[in-house]
């Protein structure tokens, strides 16, 4: 059995059209002519999973929460089964599509919220359901839940960039909006590549690829960690960015070890002097 850290927004930060709400259809069916909006800023949880197997699937005994967890209040037990109910892809104003997983818990097929296998999508906009189906097994990975810095990563901080591995909850970091804020938690993960996993393999942003010496270093991200974009001041997934170049897919490695840097809400941090997001916002369970 091994722990995953999934990303994980409670269904009270998200709201729908469809009548039934949430939990109308096993497969997202009832979705369609309706519409799915997160909250402009939602809690982003970090939901702790353990499993047997790398996969977060549909009608699995063996996949239970970690540790004791409150989602909208109500507290879950370590060892709750928690399930891939359903996918359902949503589509956002500029066309861009993203899937979403309806997690249930316990014996009952109710929603109790989402977890998002790649890019999360944007909040506070109507999102229009283009694609859905039943749970599906072997499908969605638990690392592609998650976006990641590189061991190594240069994090800024009020007395100076630090690795990101060396950072410790308290320490103050910089942040693009709210100015130093301390770490709650700093989540790691060691991942090791085979041909089920290759496409999870980090993005190579080399230095000064992306204009005006940044980033300052090369900088290593998972797939789905997002950048911001300097012109538009919007957030692009950077595996969306090899198409620059000196942007690349890291091949050849065979493993990596990840951090995810938690804040009491949702931040932008500056990696290797490159705005980038801090994905989660906070942890829960015991």
């Amino acid at each position: 059995m091994t722990n995953y850290n999934v990303s994980f927004v409670a269904v009270g930060d998200a709201s729908t059209t469809a009548p039934s709400g949430f939990s109308g259809s096993a497969g997202g069916w009832h979705f369609y002519g309706y519409t799915i909006t997160f909250e402009p800023d939602p809690t982003v949880q970090t939901l702790g999973v353990t499993d047997s197997d790398q996969w977060f699937d549909d009608d699995e005994a063996s996949q239970t929460l970690t540790s004791d967890t409150v989602i909208d209040g109500v507290l879950y037990p370590a060892g709750t089964n928690v399930e891939n109910e359903y996918v359902v892809q949503l589509q956002d104003s500029s066309g861009n599509v993203y899937d979403v997983i309806g997690v249930s818990a316990g014996d009952t097929d109710d929603i109790i919220g989402f977890v998002f296998p790649g890019t999360m999508p944007p909040t506070g906009e109507a999102l229009t359901p283009v694609g859905n189906f039943d749970g599906a097994n072997d499908t969605y990975a638990y690392s592609n839940m998650v976006a990641c810095l590189a061991a190594g990563t240069m994090i800024d901080t009020p007395g100076g960039p630090l690795p990101i591995e060396k950072l410790r909850t308290g320490d103050l970091v910089t942040t693009l909006d709210d100015g130093p804020q301390p770490l709650r938690h700093l989540l790691r993960r060691d991942v090791v590549f085979d041909q089920s996993n290759a496409n999870h393999k980090p993005i190579l942003i080399s230095a000064g690829a992306l204009g005006h010496d940044l980033p300052q270093r090369h900088l290593r991200l998972s797939p789905q960690h997002r950048v911001m974009n300097a012109r538009s001041a919007c957030l692009v997934a950077s595996k969306a960015l090899t198409a620059l170049p000196r942007v690349r897919q890291m091949q050849g490695l065979r493993k990596v070890s990840y951090f995810n840097p938690a804040f009491d809400r949702h931040q932008i941090i500056l990696a290797e002097g490159l705005a980038v997001e801090s994905f989660f916002s906070r942890r829960t369970g015991a």
